[in-house]
């Protein structure tokens, strides 16, 4: 990425937890304060971006085994929280992290992230494999590898921590001086082939990245709507329009609308976790989600309204079973959620007082209305789909599916089979659609490009009747800002 005085690349690191990537960034650190290993000690001063912990083991007098314990805190101290030592010694990082090295006009940002799971080798060569048959991208590496290792950055804690450590390995200092040139010279060689590589097309990976944010906070609003129109097709409100249209000559939607909250809450969807909401209108008994379990959950890195993300059992409310402390139930029938929606009536025409011929012709005409536009939101779920499937943005097939089986719960304790039955056969079709699609997945008639997820986004904002609705819930849902948390972004100095 380049701009007008500065040229700034990101390498973003990705491994198994424990592998030693956050150390691995320490050791940057120091690889550009320090030309080699003995000016290092000598200064005695090692940077620590990062806090680390780890332990020492080394032949003291008369061949004893020693160890020692090496604890240095971070840049930034109220950071240390953000590496967290597991059951095997190991330091686990919980949230992703920048460290800036600027020299000149030249940026690296090198991004630390959680570990991955085990299996990422595997798991990388299958995907490696997948985008080859289907998208024609090959990844070579081998020209592209470098061999780097941490041991004389740990050398380097244990010399500046430890006066029994410099005591009895001073005889190993060259061996791990070795280890320091060649690991340094492995950084330095990684950056300059990625300062020779061309840059790629920046504001095309920006405008996919922010059409996933667009996307993943447009699925609670369709589902949410696609409950209201099912609501709104049922046998008894088809009774209440009637009856408000002979009565008044007023013409009401079931709507919703979203409270902003001071901060994310953690609720239960546990049915025995569900409230009774009494409706102004019809004094008709709903239920919705309970009170919250954890009113100020400000948890980061966890996927909105979704049930059972794993990243929920970091919250203080889960017990060492992963239980909530406060309702007895697991992580998994809990969500994460930025506001509370609150289920309201709105006016959708109003007029001369009508007969029961012309209020079933009316609301018949509504009815219409309503089937377009669910027919609609589909159509545009599976526009949302393929789009985020192309660009592997969130896991496409059940986000969607997952939010109205949400909104089905919710009718579920309000006995309304109508509408239940309503949700399940919109799911059916979805998944029909879904089907088809991938199906027919190589087929150039399936590529979606930005623009269309654009267009799709302003024809649902301008359905005739829940158009406003699906508006401001999404709006509801979009991050505050896209600039990133100051603490997430360290700035780190740079001699060499």
């Amino acid at each position: 990425m380049t701009g007008k005085f500065l040229k700034v690349y990101n390498i973003l690191l990705m491994g198994q937890t424990g592998t030693g990537k956050s150390t691995f960034i320490n050791s940057i650190s120091n690889y550009f304060l320090y030309e080699t290993l003995g000016e290092a000690l000598e200064e005695n001063q090692p940077s620590c971006v990062i806090s680390c912990k780890f332990d020492l083991t080394f032949k003291g007098e008369n061949g004893k085994t020693e160890s020692v314990t090496v604890n240095m805190r971070g840049a930034d101290p109220t950071d240390d929280d953000n590496e967290r030592s597991t059951v095997a010694g190991q330091s686990r990082t919980l949230n992703p992290r920048v460290y800036s090295f600027r020299c000149k006009d030249i940026e690296f940002n090198v991004i630390d992230v959680p570990g991955i799971a085990g299996q990422i080798g595997g798991a990388l060569k299958l995907l490696i494999g997948k985008l080859n048959k289907e998208r024609n991208i090959s990844l070579h590496v081998d020209e592209n590898v470098f061999c780097i290792d941490n041991e004389s950055f740990r050398f380097q804690v244990g010399w500046n921590q430890s006066e029994v450590f410099r005591k009895f390995q001073r005889t190993k200092v060259e061996r791990y001086e070795e280890s320091w040139r060649e690991s340094r010279e492995s950084v330095f060689n990684l950056f300059k082939q990625i300062y020779s590589m061309h840059a790629y097309k920046v504001k095309e990976t920006i405008g996919v990245a922010r059409a996933g944010t667009i996307i993943q906070c447009m699925i609670g609003p369709l589902s949410t709507v696609m409950r209201l129109i099912t609501k709104g097709s049922t046998d008894e409100y088809k009774q209440q329009v009637i009856d408000s249209l002979m009565g008044n000559g007023t013409l009401n939607k079931p709507d919703a609308k979203a409270e902003k909250l001071k901060s994310p809450q953690l609720v239960c969807i546990h049915k025995k976790c569900l409230k009774v909401l009494i409706d102004e209108e019809t004094r008709r008994e709903n239920y919705d989600f309970s009170d919250p379990c954890h009113e100020d959950c400000l948890l980061k890195n966890i996927v909105k309204a979704r049930p059972g993300d794993q990243g929920l059992t970091e919250c203080e409310m889960f017990n060492i079973e992963n239980n909530c402390k406060k309702c007895g139930h697991s992580y998994i029938t809990h969500m994460h959620v930025p506001f509370k929606l609150i289920q309201t009536t709105s006016q959708v025409e109003s007029g001369d007082i009508l007969n029961r011929d012309e209020a079933e012709k009316r609301y018949n005409i509504f009815y219409e209305r309503l089937k377009g536009e669910k027919k609609i939101i589909i159509d545009s779920m599976i526009v949302i789909t393929s789009f985020v499937r192309q660009n592997a943005i969130i896991e496409y097939n059940t986000s969607f599916e997952e939010q109205l089986n949400i909104e089905i719960k919710k009718e579920e304790a309000n006995d309304n089979l109508n509408a239940i039955s309503n949700l399940k056969e919109i799911i059916r079709k979805y998944k029909a659609k879904i089907e088809i699609m991938n199906i027919s997945k190589t087929s150039e008639n399936n590529t979606i490009e930005l623009e269309g997820v654009t267009n799709t986004l302003e024809a649902l904002f301008a359905l005739p009747v829940y158009g406003k609705t699906i508006r401001n819930l999404f709006e509801s849902e979009l991050p505050p800002g896209e600039a990133a948390d100051t603490q997430e972004f360290i700035r780190c100095y740079v001699k060499y």
